[in-house]
């Protein structure tokens, strides 16, 4: 017994069948693309915050230590993107304690470092011995 197949080209069923399988690997490929889109998104935004929260720690450590922002309680900075919240704490008259909070969208970090009087100032020229003969 002979199939009923014509000569001229494919039956219904094979081309149907072959439409599901370009469909099938169609729909995979607009899935990776998804995904590579969305870690590329995730990936900008970490950076972003990471360098803000770098961008932050080094204005902290290098401000004037008797600057505003080194006042010893709680200070914020806002905009669109970022919400800043540090900590500052008195030690000692040389040395404060600082914790900076970052949140950039979904993303939160916290970071905790020293400044010192000595190493992130003037502190030898502000806190120099007069010589004799000199005002103080």
């Amino acid at each position: 017994m002979k199939t009923a197949r014509s000569e001229n080209g494919y039956l219904l069923i094979e081309i149907m069948v072959s439409m599901v399988l370009v469909l099938i690997a169609v729909s995979a490929l607009g899935r990776i693309l998804e995904h590579t889109i969305r870690s590329g998104r995730a990936s900008a935004q970490r950076l972003r915050h990471d360098q803000s929260l770098n961008s932050w720690r080094d204005r902290l450590l290098t401000a004037d230590f008797n600057h505003a922002w080194m006042s010893a309680g709680t200070h914020r900075e806002m905009s669109e993107e970022l919400r800043l919240n540090w900590k500052v704490a008195d030690l000692s008259p040389d040395l404060k304690q600082i914790e900076l909070t970052i949140r950039c969208g979904a993303l939160s970090a916290r970071q905790r470092f020293h400044k010192s009087f000595y190493i992130h100032g003037s502190g030898w020229k502000e806190r120099a011995v007069p010589k004799p003969g000199e005002q103080p």
